[in-house]
């Protein structure tokens, strides 16, 4: 897997819920070294250049952003023997649908509070 670099996705939401809001930007290679340690040859991101542009707070979630420019939310699992289908990810055919579903399952958490 090659890592590659993107621009900063997140300044709106943080700026809209503040404080609150639990995903932060980051071009930390640490969750790239845990994304690469997990994904296992036939898994659907295996060997996919990518970028690790944001990671959530409260849970083990990363968004990265694929070669194609296509954006993957990935729950990372912290283990290197994971079972068939691990670790889980949604895709999105771009930034704006990916920053939706984060700021729809924000919104919809803080609801349910």
């Amino acid at each position: 897997m090659e890592k590659m670099f993107v621009e900063k996705p997140f300044h709106s939401l943080i700026k809209k819920y503040g404080q609150a809001f639990d995903w932060e930007e980051t071009n930390s290679d640490s969750f790239f070294a845990v994304l690469v340690s997990e994904l296992y040859e036939g898994h659907p991101l295996y060997g996919k250049p990518c970028k690790v542009v944001a990671r959530r707070f409260s849970q083990d979630d990363i968004l990265c952003q694929l070669s194609d420019m296509t954006y993957a939310i990935v729950h990372l699992t912290y283990s290197k023997n994971n079972a068939n289908g691990w670790p889980m990810f949604i895709s999105f055919q771009d930034l704006q649908s990916a920053l939706k579903h984060i700021e729809n399952e924000y919104v919809a958490e803080l609801l349910v509070e």
